[in-house]
């Protein structure tokens, strides 16, 4: 299990804010770049400040915007 969240200008790594308010060093922590065309995808276990890449492997990459309100595959 894991918690995720974007980073919209930045690379796919841990913020000094991110690793400050990881308080379970038991989950992984997903982090989505869309600074780049191509959106990033990485996977970080963070225990004491310390952090640690993980593997991780995309099963379903197609993604599909179901109404014009959807921002999955936008930026905004």
């Amino acid at each position: 299990l894991g918690v995720y969240h974007s980073h919209p200008a930045t690379p796919a790594r841990p913020s000094q804010e991110d690793i400050k308010l990881a308080f379970d060093p038991s989950i992984s922590y997903v982090i989505i770049s869309l600074a780049e065309k191509d959106p990033v995808a990485k996977s970080f276990l963070i225990k004491d400040g310390k952090v640690d890449i993980e593997p991780i492997e995309i099963i379903n990459d197609e993604v599909e915007d179901y109404d014009e309100y959807s921002v999955v595959g936008r930026r905004i």
